[in-house]
């Protein structure tokens, strides 16, 4: 799901099969709902969207159809013409190998409601060869130049053989208006530049201004590295060394999932939120909650706040802020989880100090 700057409008992803149980065999769609948060109370169907965007029917090319897990959506003016617009992945639409071949695509106006359809002149890159790459595995929608217009960001976090490129993090500077294939005007290299290097630079992603300097940060997982990179905004071109700083778990697999608690939303410090859904040696989880400033290197020893899920809970799986919901004056935090019979569960976690 993704929700707009305001909260006012929410985008719903869903997937329609023709029969009770899935069958890609026969042909099936990905749609994107878009709901009033204004006027949906209750049971909400999909009648009252307000919006709504349809994928290709699988098989017939061009669908964000992708894992529903791994699926992208966000929402965000990148037009500059003050209606929202809805950027959207599927990180394995092709139905042939390499399967996580990644594409990604751009519906200007979505915000304005109506009947969108999804198909090649929405294409935000040009895919001119298939390759294994999850283009699209996260997406953001920020100011991170500084110019006051919304950028998009769109990570492709595994290396391509056929592409000689990967892991990288790319910014789609607004406004855009050369859709289809735009070009990207920044790009930032994880690293991953042979396949004995391939970091899955950008899986995870999540922007902010944690710094408190009035500019827009941009928060990275590393998988591969069991690293997490802050870099500064305005954000330019340049490679993982160019972080401000290096968030590490001292071994540990992190993060399954980010979030960042913008310095004066709620608080006095900005904070990193970083969920690992797959800590603890009986599947626990753990949230952790790390304050700015931040050093260079930075442990996850050194966080305000660290939760630990119940055994087989799995706590960390996705984390959100929730800014201080309590008055307490410390950050306080949403997280999911799922137990072993992958049954979800939502958490919530408030912040009572260090």
């Amino acid at each position: 799901m993704a929700a707009s700057a305001d909260g006012a409008l929410l985008a719903v992803p869903a997937f329609h099969y023709p029969h009770s149980e899935p069958n890609q065999e026969v042909p099936w769609q990905a749609f994107v709902y878009l709901f009033d948060s204004a006027t949906a109370r209750g049971t909400v169907e999909e009648s009252s969207a307000v919006a709504v965007v349809a994928g290709a029917p699988w098989g017939e090319g061009c669908e964000p159809c992708g894992d529903a897990a791994e699926q992208a959506l966000v929402l965000g003016d990148v037009t500059r013409d003050g209606v929202d617009d809805l950027a959207l992945s599927g990180t394995m639409y092709t139905q042939q190998e390499p399967y996580d071949a990644g594409m990604s695509w751009l519906v200007p106006g979505f915000g304005s409601g109506g009947e969108f359809d999804i198909d090649e002149s929405d294409r935000l890159i040009e895919d001119t060869f298939p390759r294994m790459d999850s283009f699209g595995r996260s997406m953001e929608i920020a100011d991170i130049n500084g110019d006051g217009v919304g950028d998009l960001l769109v990570t492709e976090p595994r290396y391509s053989e056929e592409a000689e490129w990967g892991d990288r993090l790319y910014v789609f500077a607004g406004p855009i208006t050369s859709i289809p294939f735009a070009e990207p005007h920044i790009t930032i290299d994880g690293g991953g530049i042979d396949p004995s290097n391939d970091l899955y630079f950008g899986r995870e992603l999540a922007i902010g201004d944690v710094t408190g300097d009035g500019y827009a940060d941009v928060a990275a997982s590393a998988d591969d590295d069991e690293e997490l990179y802050l870099f500064a905004g305005p954000v330019e071109t340049g490679t993982h060394d160019d972080a401000l700083a290096v968030i590490g778990a001292d071994g540990q697999y992190i993060p399954e999932s980010l979030d960042i608690a913008a310095a004066g939303d709620s608080t006095l410090t900005g904070h990193l939120v970083i969920g690992d859904g797959r800590a603890g040696d009986a599947g626990e989880g753990a949230v952790y909650v790390v304050p700015a400033p931040f050093a260079p290197r930075t442990e996850l020893t050194l966080a305000d706040a660290t939760f630990l899920g119940e055994p087989g809970s799995h706590v960390g799986m996705t984390v959100g802020s929730l800014g201080d919901a309590d008055g307490d004056g410390e950050i306080d935090v949403v997280a999911r989880g799922y137990d072993d019979n992958a049954r979800d569960s939502l958490w919530f976690l408030y912040s009572s100090g260090r």
